[in-house]
């Protein structure tokens, strides 16, 4: 079912997600869009087609994959921390997700597809070289959309623009959890668009 999902379908959805606010129920309805989104891309592919990389330096399909799921992990430790450190704190709020201000939403927009910016990979979230198989790939990263779906959903009565948690990956950064999570989605998009453009590389062994 998954890998019925076109390529102009997955654009479209795509583009309808790329917005700096949501709800609770539209963040965790992208977070879902998004594991099926990688269910599509990742879906019927051998061996092959998932490690290929177009010119030996730009990502495979599984490394997009594996990135964000070692990144997300990483995202969750961090805000689900913020969370229970500061829970009995946390005032009531509309559960609406929203950059803290213009460096926040700048960068979060900095993320989103087509890239206008590169970055380099922090070591940590640095995919494997190769090796990868379809049932390994794509488990990690739908544990950390649910897991970060059911904290979401948990705080849902919280006010996550009020808290902040350091970012893992800038030293001395501290954002909000709305930002945060807005980063999260844009950074998925990211790569979740950059796995289909491999897709559609020629030479593309799928």
């Amino acid at each position: 079912m998954h890998s019925a999902l076109s390529p102009s379908c997955i654009e479209s959805m795509r583009l309808l997600a790329m917005k700096l606010e949501y709800t609770t129920d539209q963040y965790v309805a992208e977070l879902q869009r998004q594991g099926e989104e990688a269910q599509a891309l990742v879906g019927g592919l051998e061996t092959s087609a998932l490690n290929w990389r177009p010119d030996g330096r730009s990502w495979s399909v599984a490394q997009c994959i594996d990135h964000l799921a070692r990144t997300n992990s990483l995202y969750l430790e961090v805000i689900r921390e913020a969370v229970e450190r500061n829970e009995d704190q946390i005032s009531p709020g509309s559960s609406v997700y929203r950059p803290a201000g213009w460096p926040s939403r700048k960068f979060i927009e900095s993320m989103e597809p087509p890239p206008r910016r590169r970055f380099r990979a922090f070591r940590r979230i640095i995919p494997a070289q190769g090796g990868y198989r379809s049932d390994e790939v794509l488990p990690p990263f739908l544990t950390a959309q649910k897991e970060l779906a059911e904290l979401v959903q948990k705080c849902r009565e919280m006010d996550l623009g009020s808290i902040r948690f350091h970012n893992p990956f800038l030293k001395g950064i501290r954002m909000t959890i709305s930002s945060g999570l807005l980063l999260i989605g844009a950074h998925n998009r990211r790569h979740l668009w950059q796995a289909e453009r491999v897709k559609e590389r020629a030479g593309f062994p799928g």
